[in-house]
């Protein structure tokens, strides 16, 4: 009888008990990484001539011209932009440089570097919140900027496309005018 016992407890034991099962995977969801916050654009500290402005919204369209040639297999267009403007954008270049070497003296270089910087992060960054829609809304840029006939166009161009710009340059005119100075009496 306690043979049948045990036997009939052994049994009821080992029906209770069910083999361990491994633990479930747990799902891995990709999401992308969240948009960080765009930093408000830091000031220039000296006003921007109309040279000068046209410089920065001549860089800001060729830097989104450059994203949209990376991210959208876009290298030849890219290439035919800048065969065809060479030298508006040569110029352009040497007037933003200008711009940066009175605005920051000794530290131009840096300075215009951390801008060109910024201002791809930015442009890139708008690119990924968009998604893919991206290159279908923007490749036609390429298309209406080699249909521009000059140097002049295009900086009208660029001035009308919206380019987070990580730098606020003032206009001159808008900056009031230093006080004149008053004449020193002389003894």
């Amino acid at each position: 009888m306690r043979i049948m016992l045990a036997s009939l407890l052994v049994a009821g034991l080992a029906g209770c008990s069910t083999p361990p099962q491994p633990p479930k995977p747990v799902p891995v969801v990709m999401a992308p990484p969240p948009r960080a916050p765009s930093l408000p654009p830091s000031v220039a500290p000296i006003c921007g001539k109309p040279v000068d402005k046209e410089s920065f919204a001549v860089a800001g369209l060729k830097t989104q011209l450059v994203v949209l040639a990376i991210s959208c297999n876009g290298n030849e267009q890219y290439n035919n932009f800048v065969k065809r403007f060479r030298n508006d954008l040569l110029t352009q270049e040497k007037t933003m440089t200008s711009y940066f070497s009175r605005a920051y003296g000794r530290k131009a270089s840096d300075q215009q570097n951390d801008y060109i910087t910024a201002l791809a992060n930015n442009t890139s960054r708008t690119g990924l919140a968009s998604g893919t829609e991206y290159c279908q809304r923007n490749t036609s840029k390429f298309s209406e900027v080699m249909a521009l006939k000059n140097g002049s166009e295009l900086a009208q161009y660029a001035a009308a496309q919206p380019i987070d710009q990580p730098l606020e340059v003032p206009d001159c005119a808008a900056a009031p005018e230093p006080a004149p100075k008053k004449p020193v009496a002389k003894k």
